[in-house]
């Protein structure tokens, strides 16, 4: 595979591209510099490529920021150093090879390369930038009708179902799906074993997998697994089997096997009446759903009890010849056991409510015409279906780079492939990504679509960045040598192939050393003494080994320059971060956590809970010791007490009698600094005094902050009321399921603290220092549900037997996946990474699946005896139950590159580390005297100055002004005034595409169209008006204009809606007759279009005029502009125009400007207006 250098000029861009990037090597480097290149360079006889006709796709909301911001960003770069080659400067830094091209053509063309970058710059936010869900719902959007697909189901990006209503439909389900006929109660209790008996737990289990939108395998419900016995024991009855005769034959049994008799020899009691019970359905010739629900409860007692294993080490069944059913067991295992063991099996229930939940789900949906996140990419396939739905979008784009394409699963690339990987297509298609960094299995991303797509793609498109930019070159050796020291790094075990590591070199010159000399890459061998006999937890191996010894060297590395939020310690999961939290903060170290906590598990939401209903209820004297006693006033039991004290409880009922005044007067943002300052001990310290004085109250205080901002938030989005925000403060839970950002503790970035984060999170991110210490946690299989594949398709399947090869294969996916996992963890580092490694002294079985990440990689770590070859799974586990530190060491030993082990020793000591007191010096901050005169940020709202004389007139009309919305007689001149209105209307003119009413005659034909835009809104029963005027504004003829035309005759694609402007105003400058002062105008323009050559601005007026048609005649639309000043918004709005057409256009603008319309929607007829 050839290397890519985006920056030679030499390096072909304009073709099909995989990019295979490395950690450290710069992808989004690579992006941002491709987007610039495609905006300068041709390809032969073709035209650069325009910025909105470049689609960039990535696969997170935050990653398209961040996406947004790198590429804009180097757009600036870019144009400031073509700037500086026009001046002539002497550039002292690199500048990209690409870019010296155009200095070196002469001054044409760095003009046209500064014209381009300017353009793409002034219309980058128009710039085609989104995550996968984002591009499908524009594309059904915009090419609704040639795709076959109803606006009506095309709900918004924004308007998929969250997890909040996803949690709602689980509920509804809980509540009224578990009917008798379908799960019996035995079921229920065994399905909630899974859960520690907790309802909650299931419920959001199930929305997890529903979450998934994967096809769930459909399972037997309780009325066909009973009927399923039934006819089971139909056919045993054939047999004539006694229990008279099946309890002697278990008598016999007994004495050869373990755990069926106590101390003195005697059957557990329990045990004999459950094989008796069982012996006696024999006897019947009819049986009920009691003796079903039996075995339910009870299992099938002889096969467990008598069941091989069990067999005791000196035991010998009896011979055939002695029994009277020697087959019996066997015969049980055939016939009855599949039904029963199914029908109990918790995670069989499971998968059964899963898919029950499902369905449930769909019908909500369809009720509620509601797109999952996945329907939205289904409905874009459906879509694709159609030719021309294809065409359009294909037609729309000139280049297509997804990023993380690693990431993708085979319904993305699907869309992506048929779309864009086809010869039809003249564009060019750049797929980047790392597949040794697929690491979103759980999000459906699937490392084989990956490497379809590789296949798919024109001999020779792949390519690879192999400079790694972001750790120190004896830190790059060492890793190359660690992973190229394992031929089957990385398994596919699907296809039984490799995923090959790619050797890159450093592209850093510079090293950086520490005192103690010590090399790049150190394991930290942690290995108990061979005396303790016992198997030793993860906790002791973190609290007696690693936390100790990491807080000591990180420690040692800040003497040394090394900030502390520059270290990281990668952790398995949330609750491996919290224990080294807490082991951090009690040694003093300071540390943060990268994802912040969850607020709604945070004390504060109690405690604000708390305060606020005893502030609001303060007369009811058990509620308000409940407040004053809580975590935030802290009262203690003797000051309670004290409050018998007429004169102590007089003070308090008046302080919370004032904090309740200020609150419902003034808010809860006016509350809160008083409550903070106010005083509730006799010590006269306020609350926030007392607060900080306290241990761990920084961070209480800090919860505590960010919960007050969030009801701030709400209480003015919301208008809330005590009751309101307590209420609110109750569902955090909820919008925590959804993972809102709302209820996530902010994090101070700036912070210097141990930077403490799972593998997931670290992705993309660098530190100086890492400890990748969740390689050592092994991952006991926990999943209800294992996805299967099938030829066509992906389906989720309930994981009843751990011996089933399905599992075996599943369970290989996973640790294949923790070799991936392992990779990125180990590329975060820039000048030293650490490997914990826990080596086990008891030998236990590990269970496949459950292997650590560095037990995994260990195992395989052979110094290349076997030749590349895949190892089998089975050889893999057992590597790892027998793994000996001897072959670390000798690898270590034999390998020349920055690697050492450090021995980890075990400790009770405990750490304390004392940061070194030092006190700033205060200085006077110097005078700052203001030279310029203040710029101000101006609109023509803020511009405007009405005329009296008119404005009463209107006033009086004002009052009379229609607001029923129940009127029978309705029309334009009927309907509701207000605000409402005007948005709804910008709201349909902003999202209907004009040119489809070209081939409408009647009003009726819009009807489709409108109707998602107006339901669930006061004006449903007024779609027939909205239609109607809808109708007449885009097929009237503009006055003014030659030819005539209408606004369904402008092309869709030279048109721009809602379009915000901003320009300079450097001076003091008029308007017509009003004075702008220096600084900034800006607004937004309701629609800007093109037009045989021309240019125009329109403006949509919902404005009730009067009550008929006469209201809206010339004479009095002309008062109307006068008195609202629209005159002072057309010349601010033509000033912003004329600047930009400035930009492309060389014609003198009096000669391209075509004119501004001033649409009064209420009086549009289908007559010249």
């Amino acid at each position: 595979m050839t290397s890519f250098n985006v920056l030679d000029r030499e390096q072909c861009v304009h073709r099909h591209l995989m990019l295979e990037a490395s950690a450290g090597t710069g992808k989004t480097f690579a992006i941002e510099n491709l987007v610039v290149r495609l905006l300068l360079e041709t390809a032969g006889s073709a035209e650069p490529i325009d910025l909105n006709r470049i689609l960039v796709v990535t696969f997170t909301k935050a990653a398209t920021r961040d996406l947004k911001v790198r590429i804009r960003d180097n757009l600036d770069r870019s144009l400031s150093l073509i700037k500086r080659f026009q001046s002539g400067e002497v550039i002292q830094e690199t500048v990209p090879d690409y870019l010296c091209m155009y200095q070196e053509n002469g001054s044409a063309a760095l003009i046209n390369a500064q014209r381009r970058i300017e353009t793409a710059l002034f219309a980058f936010d128009q710039a085609k930038i989104f995550t996968i869900h984002g591009f499908c719902w524009r594309m059904l959007q915009a090419f609704a009708i040639e795709g076959g697909i109803s606006l009506k189901s095309s709900c918004s990006e924004e308007q998929t179902l969250s997890k909040t209503r996803l949690l709602r439909v689980v509920r509804d389900f809980m509540r009224t799906e578990l009917v008798k006929e379908v799960y019996s109660s035995q079921q229920i209790d065994r399905v909630l074993t899974l859960f520690g008996g907790q309802p909650d737990k299931l419920q959001l289990d199930l929305l997890q997998v529903i979450s998934r939108g994967l096809d769930i395998a459909i399972y037997p419900s309780y009325n066909d697994y009973a009927q399923q016995f039934f006819n089971a024991m139909r056919s045993l009855a054939e047999c004539n089997y006694s229990s008279e005769k099946i309890l002697f034959d278990f008598m016999l049994h007994v004495p050869a096997y373990k755990g069926i008799c106590n101390r003195s020899k005697q059957i557990h009691p329990n045990l004999l009446d459950s094989v008796t019970r069982f012996a006696k359905l024999f006897d019947k010739n009819a049986w009920t759903t009691d003796d079903f629900d039996m075995l339910m409860r009870e299992g099938l007692i002889l096969l467990e009890i008598l069941a091989p294993e069990q067999l005791a080490a000196k035991g010998t069944p009896p011979s055939r010849g002695k029994l009277h059913y020697p087959d019996f067991l066997i015969t049980l295992e055939e016939i009855l056991a599949p039904i029963i063991h199914q029908a109990r099996d918790p995670h069989t229930i499971f998968a059964r409510m899963a898919g029950d939940c499902q369905k449930l789900l769909r019908h909500y949906q369809i009720q509620e015409e509601l797109l999952g996140f996945n329907d939205l990419l289904q409905q874009m396939q459906q879509a694709m279906q159609a030719p021309l739905f294809g065409e359009h979008v294909r037609a729309s784009f000139d280049a297509v780079i997804v990023d993380e394409f690693q990431d993708t699963d085979p319904l993305q690339w699907e869309i992506f492939r048929r779309l864009f990987a086809i010869s039809d297509w003249k564009g060019y298609m750049y797929l980047v990504g790392d597949p040794k960094q697929s690491i979103y299995a759980f999000r459906q991303a699937d490392i084989y679509t990956y490497l379809a797509a590789a296949k798919a793609l024109e001999e020779g498109a792949g390519a690879t960045l192999n400079t790694n930019f972001r750790s120190q070159p004896p830190l790059v050796e060492a890793l190359n040598v660690l992973f190229n020291a394992v031929q089957d790094l990385f398994p596919l075990p699907r296809e039984k192939l490799l995923l090959p590591y790619r050797l890159v070199k450093a592209g850093k010159k510079e090293e950086k050393r520490f005192s103690d000399q010590g090399p790049s890459l150190q394991f930290l061998l942690a290995q108990p003494s061979l005396d303790k006999k016992r198997k030793i937890t993860l906790q002791e191996y973190e609290n007696s080994y690693f936390f100790p010894m990491m807080a000591k060297e990180i420690v040692q590395l800040h003497t040394e320059g090394i900030e502390f939020n520059r270290c990281a310690v990668l952790v398995a999961d949330r609750f491996q971060a919290e224990r080294l939290l807490d082991f951090f903060q009690e040694a003093g170290v300071p540390a943060i956590s990268q994802r912040g906590n969850n607020l709604a598990e945070s004390m504060a939401v109690y405690a604000m809970r708390e305060l606020l209903q005893g502030i609001m209820h303060f007369r009811r004297e058990s509620i308000l010791r409940v407040a004053l006693g809580g975590h935030l006033i802290g009262m203690t039991y003797d000051e309670i007490l004290a409050l018998e004290d007429p004169k102590r409880h007089e003070d308090i009922l008046r302080q919370c009698e004032q904090l309740r005044k200020v609150f419902l007067a003034e808010g809860f943002s006016i509350f809160y600094p008083q409550l903070m300052q106010s005083c509730w001990h006799e010590d006269g310290k306020c609350i926030l005094q007392r607060l900080l004085e306290r241990l761990e109250g920084v961070e209480f205080y800090l919860e505590w902050q960010d919960i007050a901002e969030l009801l701030i938030q709400e209480q003015a989005e919301n208008h809330l009321s005590a009751e309101g925000l307590i209420a609110f403060l109750d569902e955090l839970d909820i919008l925590a399921v959804d993972e809102d950002e709302r209820v996530k503790q902010s994090v101070d970035h700036e912070q210097d603290g141990v930077v403490v984060l799972t593998s997931h999170v670290s992705k993309g991110l660098e530190f100086d220092i890492v400890f990748s210490l969740g390689l050592i946690k092994r991952s006991p299989q926990k999943e209800k549900l294992m996805p299967v594949h099938y030829e066509s398709h992906l389906c989720l399947e309930a994981i009843a037997n751990k011996k089933d090869p399905v599992y075996k294969k599943y369970c290989e996916e996973l640790d294949a996946e923790k070799m991936r996992q392992l990779y990125v963890a180990l590329t975060r580092a820039k000048y030293r990474l650490y490997i914990p490694v826990a080596i086990s002294c008891g030998g236990e079985e590990v269970e496949i699946g459950s292997a650590s990440p560095i037990e995994l990689f260990l195992a395989r770590l052979d110094n290349g005896k076997r030749g590349g070859s895949y190892l089998n799974y089975d050889e893999l586990y057992a590597r790892i139950h027998a793994y000996d530190a001897k072959l670390l060491y000798e690898f270590v030993a034999g390998s020349a590159a920055d690697i050492s082990i450090i021995p980890v020793e075990e400790t009770t000591e405990k750490f304390r580390y004392s940061a070194p007191q030092t006190i700033p010096a205060l200085l006077a901050p110097p005078e700052l005297i203001l030279d310029e005169p203040p710029l101000f940020m101006q609109s023509f709202t803020s511009l405007a100055h009405g005329k009296s004389r008119l404005g009463n007139e209107l006033n009086e009309e004002i009052v009379l002004a229609p607001h029923d919305f129940n009127a029978i007689m309705k029309s334009a001149h009927t309907l509701p005034a207000g605000s409402e209105t005007g948005i709804l209307l910008h709201t349909i003119f902003e999202n209907l595409p004009f040119d489809v009413v070209k081939r409408f005659n009647s009003p009726n034909k819009l009807i489709p169209w409108i109707q998602p835009l107006i339901q669930k809104t006061p004006f449903e029963s007024w779609l027939d008006v909205f239609a109607d005027i809808v109708f007449k504004v885009l097929k009237t003829p503009l006055i003014g204009s030659e030819p005539l035309f209408c606004l369904a005759d402008v092309n869709p694609k030279k048109m721009l809606r809602e379009s915000d402007f901003l320009f300079a105003s450097p001076s003091a400058q008029n308007f017509g007759n009003t004075a702008v002062s220096p600084g900034y105008i800006k607004g937004v323009i309701d629609l800007f279009f093109e037009h045989e050559g021309k240019y125009y601005l329109l403006d949509w007026k919902s404005n009730w005029l009067g009550p008929s048609e006469k209201d809206y005649q010339h004479e009095k639309l002309l008062a109307v502009m006068e008195e609202q000043d629209y005159g002072l918004q057309a010349q601010i709005y033509v000033e912003g125009l004329r600047r930009y057409l400035k930009l492309f256009d060389a014609r003198p603008f009096e000669e391209l400007f075509g004119g501004i319309y001033y649409i009064f929607l209420r009086g549009v007829g289908i007559l010249l207006c």
